[in-house]
């Protein structure tokens, strides 16, 4: 059996992939950062896990970065709603998130 991890997949630029990619500009950041914390939300990203990988994201892609504590309220609020529906990641979301984040965090997140 082959493992989904080690296999380069053909990767569906979403909004989410897209942001990664090419970058978070300024007037679009708070957004971003927001819709992505639901979009880990709902793919059962524990609360303590969202803000290593959002924060990352946004020192790493968000031109220029908001305030770590700013992307800790996010998380925050969205954290604080109920949750309505859980998913799992498919193998190109955890291949892209593989390439982009350390491999520590990426095994926090997995679930085998």
């Amino acid at each position: 059996m082959s493992n989904p991890l080690s296999e380069k997949p053909v990767i569906k630029k979403t909004k989410y992939v897209a942001a990664i990619v090419d970058g978070i500009e300024d007037g679009d950041r708070n957004n971003t950062i927001t819709k992505m914390a639901g979009h880990y939300r709902k793919r059962d990203i524990e609360f303590g896990e969202a803000p290593e990988i959002l924060k990352l994201i946004n020192r790493t892609r968000c031109k220029p970065p908001l305030d770590d504590a700013e992307v800790e309220r996010t998380i925050e609020s969205i954290y604080s709603r109920p949750s309505r529906e859980i998913r799992c990641y498919t193998g190109a979301e955890m291949y892209l998130m593989k390439q982009i984040l350390s491999p520590d965090l990426i095994q926090g997140i997995m679930r085998e």
